[in-house]
């Protein structure tokens, strides 16, 4: 975020090390060289602005997004995911979830990377990012609580991530009872199908419409 978060973006695409990169950008702007991005999902800043990012999950929300080792996000100034800061001072008004500033910021707090480092920086620092469920399993009260202590450098693991239920677009909240419980029942239910190995299965997505 910041008045250099695109010249930012187009570093990280085009120095990217051997990781898969899919881009989630939120301002219509498509950049003029796609670097190493894997995928990528440009929506207009209508669309962004009416994205609530404190209940959904960026990757849950657009999946295939998700099967990269990282998630580049660009044009989305709200939302608490990890931030890297560039440009002037003035211009941020919340650092919550900052992981990193840009050269010469100044941000009190805040550790300073240089753009050749950023990439080490983030394949060290980059939290895992919670399931937005509030469950508790990673031992804090909310996600929230949960990002902010992982971008001040705490060791944190998102128990339930990768388990969610969304209706009608709203994700519904889970206790991990039920998450186990559906996770036994969808592989019954799927061991019945042809082709399907349910003990090497790691992921599934479905979406089913109701009339």
């Amino acid at each position: 975020m910041g008045s250099r978060s695109i010249e930012v973006f187009e570093h990280l695409i085009s120095n990217a090390p051997q990781v898969k990169i899919y881009a989630l950008i939120g301002n219509g702007f498509v950049p003029n060289s796609l670097g190493k991005i894997n995928g990528f999902l440009v929506l207009s800043k209508e669309d962004a602005s009416d994205i609530k990012f404190d209940i959904y999950s960026p990757k849950e929300m657009f999946p295939y997004l998700g099967e990269g080792d990282f998630l580049l996000m660009l044009g989305f100034s709200r939302g608490f995911f990890p931030k890297v800061l560039s440009g002037d001072e003035g211009e941020f008004a919340d650092t919550s979830f900052a992981l990193a500033q840009i050269d010469k910021v100044c941000l009190e707090g805040i550790p300073t990377v240089s753009m050749d480092d950023l990439w080490e920086f983030l394949l060290k620092r980059v939290p895992e990012y919670p399931a937005l469920l509030n469950c508790g399993l990673c031992g804090f009260k909310s996600c929230k609580e949960y990002l902010r202590r992982a971008v001040e450098g705490k060791n944190v693991k998102c128990l339930s991530n990768h388990a969610f239920l969304s209706v009608n677009r709203k994700i519904v909240d889970m206790n991990p009872f039920i998450i186990n419980q559906l996770k036994v029942l969808v592989k019954a239910y799927l061991s019945t199908l042809k082709g399907i190995d349910t003990e090497k299965m790691k992921e599934l997505h479905i979406k089913l419409e109701f009339e």
